[in-house]
This record gives structure tokens, sequence and C-alpha cells, in this order.
């Protein structure tokens, strides 16, 4: 679902299929030659905590009628003679445009931006424990679901194992499978009835094993029920050896004999029993439950993963079970200064939500900053930018460019990850669920137009994600709030066809384009992926009844995504 987010950096792009005729190009290349000094063009910083904004106007009479905005709201501007300085103290992490308007004679505006990147930034050390990341999943399983959806193959996975065992024989009929959640452990309750018949109830404990397992730990085994042949023929061998000892007294000696054989038997079995488990739970302690590496694109390597438990696993009656997971990318590239983190802090175990009525099954809440730590890898290792170009934004900007412009667009590349922000910063968001986007050092190959140096696409928007339940997809969709264009030759700033890129409806057709469910966006094909990962519980693996997408009020920094499964 991450990487699919990462496309919405294309929106530049689209900015330009809009864009004006020839007349207005030549129009743009006639108004005065506004340029802005910068000590780095799309400069980062740590914290907003004191930032501030500096650019030398040229020609200096010019800054006097300069308007500047930040993330399209006006601001007050300190002048000393051509040198401008902005105040961005307190603002939200993610990138910010900094705009200097100018409107010339006639009415035309030309608009210089530059984007400033705010973080803090996570730390990236190869010497990180991975027990020491964030957490950044939270995973919550209903009871309800554990019952209907797993006990069933666990039943028979246990039936045909019992089978298999010349102890109980294929005859082997399972009484008795129940798993039962109580506070902080689990009680077990089997009975196989076969050549023998045993029975057995424990308390189990879980806990994290290493950053990919679960350990089973044995609390407390009750009396274990142990008949049928072997039992038979032990009573009756220790009943004879009882009369043989006891003489005249045969037949006390019998009874006594077969009470003390059963005793045994009874004792032996319970031993057996407890040894037997605490193997068997050893060796599911030994079992990886999560990956080492697991690709969140299907056949895309750079897209890899790795997740580990970071808390406790609780469990609890009328809950399920829950637990939290960190995750990082196994082919994070080299993109700097990043990932922004916002710091995120998951909320606790909580009962999954009611869709429609019904309970759901699961529950996973998702943080903010794990996407952005996938963005910024998937722009290092170059995932991002072959994404945006599979979804065709290149060949179609390119196509309307030359049907209406001198412009031809020969290729782009990311330069700087995007960056999702939470909803409460910044203007109000569209309605329903979202969080805002933020983009910057998107470079666009124009040929063919007057622009000097690299040409950068920045802006802001929405992101927008519903779920497709006809085709199990999860399908994102955009909303476009700024889309800014500027030339960049060193540290000069310059407009770039400004005239091209005021159009009013741009942003409108925009919306338009990447409004949820036109597909203009990758979408995530859950439904396949699901199948595909649960297939170890049934052979078809598990599939998507229904799902939702939210984002909490109490927690704009995480997406939560409950499910009902079948």
């Amino acid at each position: 679902m991450r990487a699919r987010r990462a496309a919405l950096a294309g929106l530049g792009l689209a900015g330009l299929v809009f864009a004006g005729g020839r007349e207005l190009l030549r129009e743009a290349a006639q108004v005065v030659p506004l340029r802005v000094d910068v000590a780095t063009p799309g400069a980062s910083a740590a914290s907003a905590s004191g930032l501030r904004w500096r650019g030398t106007v040229s020609p200096a009479a010019l800054a006097e009628r300069l308007v500047a905005r930040i993330d399209g709201l006006p601001v007050p501007v300190v002048r000393d003679g051509g040198a401008l300085t902005l105040g961005l103290d307190g603002a939200g992490p993610g990138h910010h445009l900094i705009e200097l308007a100018l409107t010339q004679q006639g009415g035309r505006t030309q608009t210089i931006t530059d984007t400033l990147l705010v973080g803090p930034f996570a730390e990236l050390s190869e010497g990180t424990a991975d027990e020491d990341r964030p957490c950044g999943l939270a995973l919550t399983i209903a009871e309800g679901a554990i019952q209907r959806l797993l006990v069933p193959p666990l039943r028979e996975k246990l039936l045909a194992a019992a089978q298999a065992s010349p102890l109980l024989g294929p005859a082997t009929t399972l009484e008795r499978a129940e798993l039962i959640l109580l506070k902080d452990s689990l009680r077990v309750r089997v009975a196989l009835a076969g050549v023998n018949r045993v029975a057995v109830d424990a308390y189990l404990q879980v806990a994290p094993s290493g950053p990919r397992g679960l350990a089973l730990g044995l609390v407390w085994l009750g009396p274990v029920e142990f008949g049928g042949e072997i039992r038979t023929q032990a009573t009756v061998g220790g009943a004879a050896v009882g009369a043989a000892l006891t003489g005249p007294l045969a037949p006390l000696g019998a009874i006594g004999g077969y009470v003390l054989a059963d005793r045994y038997v009874s004792k032996r079995a319970h031993e057996e029993v407890r040894t037997q488990l605490r193997r068997g739970l050893e060796q599911v302690g030994a079992l990886a439950l999560l990956p080492e590496r697991a690709e969140l694109l299907v056949a895309e390597p750079r897209s890899a993963v790795a997740l580990g438990f970071c808390g406790p696993v609780t469990i609890a009656a009328g809950t399920g079970i829950a637990a939290q997971l960190w995750l990082r990318s196994l082919e994070p590239g080299s993109a700097v200064p990043g990932p922004v983190r916002r710091g995120v802090a998951l909320p606790q175990r909580a009962v999954p939500e009611d869709m429609s009525g019904a309970p759901a099954d699961v529950q996973l809440d998702l943080s903010i900053d794990v996407v952005n730590a996938l963005l910024h890898a998937w722009t290092g290792n170059g995932l991002l930018a072959e994404q945006v170009s599979a979804a065709g934004w290149t060949a179609q900007v390119d196509h309307e460019l030359r049907a209406w412009t001198l412009l031809t667009l020969a290729g782009l590349r990311v330069e700087r990850p995007p960056v999702l922000m939470a909803a409460d910063q910044g203007a109000p968001g569209p309605e329903g669920d979202a969080w805002a986007l933020s983009f910057g050092g998107l470079r666009l190959d124009l040929r063919g137009g007057e622009a000097a140096g690299a040409v950068v696409a920045a802006g802001r928007g929405w992101v927008m994600p519903r779920f497709d339940a006809d085709s199990g997809r999860i399908e994102l969709g955009g909303r476009v709030d700024r889309l800014r264009i500027t030339c960049v030759e060193g540290g000069t700033l310059a407009p770039c066809f400004g005239a091209l890129l005021e159009l009013g409806e741009v942003e409108a057709r925009l919306d338009a384009l990447l409004a949820p469910g036109t597909g203009r966006l990758p979408g995530l094909d859950l439904r396949g992926l699901l199948r595909a990962r649960t297939r170890a519980l049934r052979a078809e693996g598990l599939d998507v009844e229904a799902l939702a997408l939210a984002v909490p009020p109490e927690h704009p920094g995480v997406l939560r995504v409950t499910a009902r499964l079948r």
C-alpha cells in the first residue's frame, strides 16, 4: 500500500497537461527577468524552531513588489534592500513551499518557488539494533476471528497428525479441540480417541522470542486422561504380578497390583505428555513466525522489508491477540536527508471496530512514520521513480505537451522523497479520511521552451485511499492544493514558463483526474496478497469480505485498516 502512495509524486507532471499554448510562451519570455539567489535550493532543516528562509532578489528594485507565501498562505517579509527573510518557526514536518510572486503590468504573474524540507529526521545508522526500532504497526486479531478462521484449520492439522501416529491410528477421531483466550494466557483442551485415548488440559503463556518468533510457555498441565490398549496391557500385567507375589491373598494382591499399575501408567502418561509438550513448545519458539524478508510488491526485490516484534504480545478474552511490530526497508539506497519522522505513538490494544453493524476480524494501525520511511527508501533505490514511470505519466504528459505547446517531456527524476503529513497540519483536508502530502525535488527534463537550468516541480495535496470490494484492491486517489514549477541553476531560482502554470483550471482538472476510483494511480492487490500469505492455514488462503480505511481523529498520524475475512 505504501509504495502506491508514492505515485502522487507524479502530480507535478500532470500539471503540465493543461499548460497554455505557444502564445503564452512568447509572452512569458517578454516579462522582466526575475531572479532569486539562495544558499542552497531545496534546503533541509532538522527542526523548524527558529527556522528562517533567506534569498536575494535581482533586480533588487523588485523586492518591494514581491508577495510572499508559505504553503499558499501570505506571510510577513523582512526586507533589507534586495534581501528577503521569511520566518518558518513552528512549521510542521514535510516539504514547505516558499513562493515569491511578482505581478507584472497587464496582470501577468511570475512566481518563484523554493522548497524547505523540515524534520525531525529518523536515524538510519547501520548499528541500530532492531529491538531498539520504534513500533510502526499495531495488529489486533479479534477472538471471534481466531475461533472462526484459525481454530478449524488447526483442528484439521491436529487430527491428521494424530491419525498418522501409531499410538492413535488412522481411525482416530477428534473429540474436543478448544482454544480459550484468558488474561495474558491461552487454555488448550484436546481429546483424541483412537487405538488409545488421550485428553490434555493445559495453560500456555505467549511472548516474543527474538525479533520474529513467538515462545509458548507451559504454565499448568492438568490431569492427563490416558486409556486404551496400552493402558489395558499395562494394568493386566500389574495384576498378574500382584497375584504371584501375594499367594493365598491373590485376589487382594491382584486388586492392589492393578491400582498401582494404573497409577504408574497415569503418572508416566502425565510425565510423557508434559515432556512432549515442552519439547513441542520449544520447537514452536524456535520457528520464525515472521519472515526475514518480505516483498511488499510481488517480485520486486527493492520493496523488501524486515518485520519484528516490539513489545509484548497481549491476550485478552473478548478482545483477542494484539502485537506491535517494527518495519524497515532491506534495500534503502541513498536518499538524504530523511526520512521525516513525527514520532507517532501507536494506540494500545483495542477491540477491532465494528463494520456496518458486524464486528471486524482484524485491525491494523499503520504509523505515518513507517510510510515516510518506505518512501524515503524507495526514492533512494529508484523504485519510486520506476513506479511513477510505470503509471504512464511521462508518456501521457509528453503527448499532451506536443499537442498544445512547444514543450516535450523527455524524462523525470525523483530527487527528494515525498512526505506524508497528518491531517491536523495546515488547512483542513477533503471530506473523508486522508493524509496530507508534500513533494519537492521532482526534476523534469523539459525541452523546447525558454527554461534556464533544471526544471523542478513541487506541490502539496492529499492522499485518499479506498477499498474496491469487487477487485479486492486498495486504490489511491489524490487532490492537489498547490502545484508550482521553478527553474534552478546553481543557487539561482527563476520562473519557468510562469504564465503557463498560473491557469486557474489546472488544479481543478488534476483533482478530477486523481479522484478516488479513477484508477489514475496504482493500487495494491490486497486480496491476492492475503490469499498468497495465508495458504499455510488453508489451501485457498483467506479472502477479504469487507474492509474500511480511516484516520482516527484522536490519532491523526495513524491509518487504521479494519477488515472482515472469510
